[in-house]
């Protein structure tokens, strides 16, 4: 039988106390750098929140192929467990640079916010990131009323 250990990772990646988790925009500028890593391929991060909406870090946890990627949410809620988070705002690209959103897009965002009560974690956004150049680079759940 193999025994595996969880280990949580600190490593200091940001300083700025003036990330607002209510403020898409300062959100999507703190997120979008880690999305740069696989340009190409559409990713899932979260970003984990405490009790006064700091954010404690964030993590990637699905990375998929050019125009999907699949996350179940045991794995959203995992790392939002285990580091005792308030709250979290998933984050997922689309590669194609046009964040508007997908049917599946949708349905998943009502499933996870449905799990999020169940686990008494907020879940306060989902965005999904576009193309910096565009005029409407990020898709907010929150601010479209889904959330």
């Amino acid at each position: 039988m193999k025994i595996y250990e969880l280990k949580i990772e600190y490593k200091l990646v940001s300083e700025d106390s003036n990330i607002n988790a209510n403020d898409s925009n300062k959100i999507y500028n703190y997120i979008k750098p880690f999305f740069e890593e696989y340009p190409i391929q559409e990713q899932m991060r979260i970003i984990l929140l405490d009790n006064k909406l700091n954010i404690l870090g964030q993590t990637m946890v699905s990375l998929g192929t050019k125009n999907s990627t699949l996350a179940d949410p045991s794995e959203i809620f995992r790392a939002a467990i285990v580091a005792n988070a308030a709250g979290l705002i998933i984050s997922h690209n689309h590669p194609s640079g046009d964040p508007t959103p997908s049917a599946n897009d949708i349905k998943f965002t009502k499933n996870i916010r449905d799990a999020a009560k169940i686990l008494n974690i907020e879940l306060f956004d989902h965005l999904i990131i576009g193309d910096e150049s565009r005029q409407d680079k990020l898709y907010s759940f929150q601010e479209n009323g889904f959330i």
